[in-house]
């Protein structure tokens, strides 16, 4: 009986330190969020960065206001295009040169056009959370060019879609 108790606790140790060792790998897929006011809401706080493991190993640095890919954002010349999604525009799987924003940033300058564009993807918002969110971000960066918003399933977005027999397109 002694003999069986003491594997159990072996393992139990073993277990533990095994847990703790891979487990410290992980504590940056629960990145730090603090509650910023003027935007009414949590972001990830300037400087921090998410390495995503469950659909890539990219990472995902973050500036001023919680804004991926820009250290930042008051820094930036021309006028602002903002983008709205969930996590497809917030990119975790992909890094951050390569994130929706980012490309089309590239494009623009590359064609002469002085805008920069912003990715304010959250995973799982809609357009409900962005009609709230977007007076408080024009507030912080005064006016903007343009909003685009980005819709990958219009179940989430509009009532009762099954039900009808209209196509959406």
């Amino acid at each position: 009986m002694m003999h069986l108790t003491f594997r159990w606790i072996t393992g139990f140790i073993l277990a533990g330190i095994l847990l703790i060792l891979v487990g410290g790998e992980c504590l940056d897929m629960a990145p730090a969020e603090v509650w910023y006011e003027p935007l009414q809401q949590v972001i990830r706080p300037q400087g921090s960065r998410v390495i995503w493991r469950s659909e890539g190993w990219a990472e995902s640095s973050y500036g001023r206001y919680g804004i991926n890919a820009h250290e930042d954002v008051t820094r930036l010349k021309g006028q602002p295009i903002l983008i709205w999604g969930d996590s497809q525009v917030e990119g975790y799987q992909v890094q951050d040169d390569q994130k929706m924003a980012q490309v089309l940033t590239e494009l623009l300058e590359s064609q002469g056009y002085q805008y920069y564009a912003l990715g304010l993807g959250r995973s799982a918002h809609t357009i409900a959370d962005h009609y709230y969110d977007l007076p408080r971000y024009e507030d912080l960066l005064g006016p903007i060019s343009h909003h685009v918003m980005v819709v990958n399933n219009l179940d989430r977005y509009l009532p009762d879609t099954r039900q009808v027999r209209a196509r959406f397109l």
